[in-house]
């Protein structure tokens, strides 16, 4: 009776992590925020999640999820944690890590 039980939890288990809800999904953006999907010529494609007070965004880049914070930029919008930056202007973003660019002219999709 217990190996049906221990298959009956893994199947159980396993179903449940099937139905987890990305991240950044339309179906967890709090309100008043802006998902915002980007893609780059080299391939790379990351998500930035806005908050609705526009001081923050969250960066979701190669499984890695980074809080920013807004700062001073000359154009677009510029969000940074002092090593990782993002950087916006209409629908095209670059991405720096360290002071040099990683990513540029991404655009967005949506």
């Amino acid at each position: 009776m217990r190996p049906t039980l221990i298959a009956t939890a893994v199947a159980a288990l396993a179903a449940a992590a099937c139905s987890q809800v990305p991240a950044t999904s339309s179906s967890s953006v709090p309100p008043g925020s802006r998902h915002l999907e980007y893609k780059c010529p080299n391939g790379t494609q990351f998500d930035v999640l806005m908050a609705p007070a526009g001081d923050k965004v969250k960066l979701e880049l190669g499984g890695i999820l980074y809080e920013l914070k807004a700062v001073r930029s000359g154009s677009g919008a510029k969000f940074s944690d002092g090593t990782t930056s993002y950087w916006s202007k209409g629908k095209d973003a670059t991405i720096e890590r360290a002071g040099k660019i990683v990513h540029r002219d991404c655009t967005t999709r949506n």
